[in-house]
């Protein structure tokens, strides 16, 4: 999210990272969000659907998922700006 976006650096992204699906409005984490599970709180393949990566348009979004730990996504689309960015 916007509120992440404060350096050029692709380090110290991770916290942002689904960070309005992953916290609560109180900052605590939401235990229903699959990468909080103890199971995949390490993972490093993300599974995902259609369009991954829509709405965002700066090079920080993979960064935040290579600074989360994030090496692979496997998805059936990605968006045009977002799989450019990857390769930034």
């Amino acid at each position: 999210p916007k509120d992440y976006l404060k350096t050029i650096k692709r380090t110290g992204l991770g916290s942002g990272l689904f960070a309005e699906m992953r916290y609560k409005d109180d900052g605590s984490e939401n235990p229903d969000f699959v990468l909080n599970k103890p199971a995949y709180r390490k993972a490093q393949i993300l599974v995902a659907g259609d369009n991954f990566g829509c709405g965002s348009s700066r090079e920080h979004a993979p960064w935040a998922l290579l600074d989360f730990g994030i090496r692979c996504v496997i998805s059936t689309s990605f968006a045009d700006i977002f799989y450019n960015n990857c390769f930034k």
